[in-house]
């Protein structure tokens, strides 16, 4: 349709015969933001949605769009300066208005039901095969049919009515102006499908998800490579010293929790937690305030050792052992099962 002859016919409002196809198609892609296609994946402790934007308020942004296709339908038609693409223009967005009022009532049993506006928390709440469709089946008919009357589909095509007004709201376009406005109607065919299927059939959470989870967890994984390469590659040591945490010579952690190294570091790479020492403690701890929380993110620390500097009670020291190789980014953030010695493995 691109390679066909375009006009716009003299008397036609020219700014508005132009803007009211583009319209049309984008109120139609804008509805796809809030759809959740798939479950979020863990990519390197990373967390990835398949949603372009998971707003807490998706069923009213839902409405709010879908709305805005009216003014395409009508301005079409309106700036055609055509009295049989008006009168259709007329007819369509009435009967697009009207039924989106059966479709926001059919809605709000939905949103009774769930509690929520998100279109997320919805599908996770249908997981294990408890859809809005055995709950609420004359929602989902109402819904169903009001989603045939918004995309124009039989017998709601009275917007084109061929044998009464010529070509309908859009009689006047052509080329890929009047291509925008049809493919728009398929847009809404297929996001309103996806819409049915997020509200009343679970979403993405397809029957028997949990049990193939709990069974067959690779075949209910996400088909992506996780780890690049598939295969691991022997990783070198790094050719820097790992961090311990010292005992005094009758085995209690030297470390008073008074936060000098964690400031010191430059790289921030050092996590801690105080708290006070219990009476049953006195021989795990030397001082009244000790580390119950000990981390060091291997990763960023640059092993400058002002850690060790700062310490006043000589508790971390730089070891010349190296560090082990993983492939696993949390596997380098070290806690106190890592950091704190063995008594028979201390240093002096």
């Amino acid at each position: 349709m691109f390679t066909k002859e375009e006009f716009i016919p003299q008397e036609a409002n020219r700014w508005l015969f132009i803007a009211a196809p583009a319209i049309a198609m984008v109120g139609a892609l804008m509805t796809s933001v809030v759809i959740p296609w798939a479950h979020p994946i863990l990519v390197n402790g990373l967390e990835f949605k398949f949603q372009a934007a998971d707003l807490n308020i998706g069923v009213l942004y839902v409405f709010g769009v879908v709305s805005l296709g009216v003014y395409g339908v009508m301005l079409g038609g309106w700036s055609s300066n055509n009295k049989y693409a008006l009168m259709a223009a007329v007819r369509s967005s009435s009967q697009m208005i009207s039924y989106e009022i059966a479709m926001g009532l059919a809605m709000l049993a939905i949103l009774m039901s769930s509690g929520s506006l998100s279109l997320n928390d919805i599908v996770e709440q249908q997981s294990g095969m408890r859809w809005n469709v055995f709950y609420q089946p004359l929602a989902f008919l109402i819904f169903l049919v009001c989603s045939f009357a918004e995309s124009n589909r039989m017998p709601f095509d009275l917007p084109e009515s061929e044998s009464e007004l010529v070509g309908g709201y859009h009689t006047e376009y052509s080329s890929m102006k009047l291509g925008l406005f049809l493919f728009s109607e398929y847009v809404h065919m297929f996001i309103s499908s996806a819409i049915i299927s997020t509200l009343f059939f679970g979403g993405y959470s397809y029957p028997g998800m949990d049990w193939m989870a709990n069974h067959f967890p690779i075949w209910a994984t996400a088909l992506i490579t996780v780890q690049y390469p598939e295969v691991k590659r022997d990783i070198a040591a790094i050719w820097r010293g790992r961090h311990v945490l010292k005992r005094d010579d009758e085995g209690r952690e030297r470390c008073t929790a008074c936060g000098l190294c964690a400031l010191a570091c430059p790289a921030e790479a050092i996590t801690m937690v105080a708290a006070e020492r219990t009476a049953d403690q006195r021989h795990l701890y030397r001082e009244e305030k000790y580390a119950a929380v000990y981390e060091i993110d291997m990763i960023r620390c640059i092993y400058c050792g002002l850690c060790e500097e700062a310490c006043p009670k000589e508790a971390i020291f730089l070891t010349p052992e190296l560090t082990k190789p993983e492939t696993d980014r949390q596997k380098f953030i070290y806690g106190k099962d890592v950091l704190v010695e063995r008594m028979d493995q201390r240093i002096d």
